[in-house]
């Protein structure tokens, strides 16, 4: 018996490459559409991740901007009382006529803020710090070296609050908290202002 012969023509060549092709991209089709389905699948659940992640971050953000608040105002009381405790011991320690009118007239405007900060906090339902209001004087200094700690002791602590208030104002985003706070700066400048004219004089 002859064997069967086939003659490999270029005919016979090309459509072996041909379905070659077909098939093969027959099979890379269908594994692109698989990776393109996983693909989506992970881009999906990454948007879902994202978002979820964007949300977590504005609730700290949020968390975070009404616990700065919360702070503020709590310290900002405290040393408030503080303060007013200090201006009632220059009335009654201070021999610096001068002095005392200062402590007065500055008593008189720190109740008024710590009214305005009580309220708000209140409002808020802040709890509130108790204050130390323990002399921070020096008890053994008398007459003219106390009313030099006491002038030293104005401005540093008004410089301080200032600088706290500043914060306060350009960070918070509550604008009853940003009234309060805005409102009392140019007070608080002309004290610190009052404070370093009577230094500088007691100083002399």
């Amino acid at each position: 018996m002859k064997k069967m012969q086939f003659k490999t023509t270029p005919v016979l060549i090309a459509s072996i490459a041909l379905a070659s092709v077909v098939y093969g991209t027959s099979c890379n089709s269908s594994q692109n559409e698989k990776v393109n389905d996983a693909m989506d699948t992970v881009a999906a659940k990454v948007d879902t991740l994202a978002a979820d992640v964007k949300d977590k971050a504005n609730d700290l953000k949020g968390d975070m901007e009404e616990y700065r608040d919360e702070t503020f105002v709590k310290n900002a009381i405290e040393s408030n009382e503080q303060e007013l405790h200090l201006l009632a011991l220059g009335q009654q320690k201070g021999m610096d006529k001068e002095l005392k009118a200062h402590a007065k007239m500055m008593e008189k405007d720190h109740k008024a803020l710590g009214a305005k900060m009580k309220a708000y906090a209140t409002k808020q339902n802040y709890t509130l710090n108790t204050a130390d209001t323990k002399d921070a004087l020096d008890d053994d200094a008398k007459g003219t070296d106390w009313d030099k700690n006491w002038a030293d002791k104005m401005v540093d602590d008004h410089q301080k609050t200032i600088d706290k208030f500043e914060r306060a104002e350009s960070r918070t985003n509550d604008q009853a908290l940003k009234d309060i706070v805005s409102g009392a700066l140019p007070t608080l400048r002309e004290h610190l202002d009052m404070a370093k004219r009577l230094q500088e004089k007691l100083n002399k």
